[in-house]
């Protein structure tokens, strides 16, 4: 991954799909909380693209194309999650948090191993706590 706007963006994309997945699972108030992490990430983004000096039609053209793009990723990696198909969730990664960079193996390099781990974690903390804003890991 590059330390870039591009490499960082994947990055927190896969953190946000992560943290977005087990929300839904947490009935209304979750889903709500879901749609509202969305919509502060992206007006972060574009925050943040203003201050690096984009203009106004190129901001909201480049929020929208990375809104499709954290969309497609967060299908990606649900899916693979929740089909518990760690080729599937590497090839994703690869694809996208890489962007096809074929030196690098998640599988190999314990990369999906270290999210499903995170995604057990998620999934067995407590819904209040989750929905309180606080994420408890071991």
């Amino acid at each position: 991954m590059a330390d870039d706007v591009d490499g960082r963006f994947d990055m927190l994309s896969l953190v946000v799909a992560l943290i977005m997945r087990r929300l839904k699972k947490t009935g209304e108030q979750g889903r709500v909380l879901s749609q509202q992490l969305f919509d502060t990430m992206f007006a972060d983004m574009d925050l943040s693209l203003r201050e690096m000096g984009a203009g106004d039609i190129g901001v909201s053209k480049r929020v929208r194309v990375m809104a499709e793009a954290f969309m497609g990723r967060l299908d990606a990696y649900v899916l693979a999650i929740d089909a518990a198909d760690h080729t599937a969730l590497s090839a994703a990664l690869t694809r996208n948090l890489f962007r096809g960079n074929s030196t690098v193996d998640p599988l190999d390099n314990g990369l999906v191993d270290a999210i499903f781990e995170l995604v057990g974690q998620l999934d067995n903390s407590d819904d209040a706590v989750l929905l309180d804003g606080r994420i408890t890991t071991v």
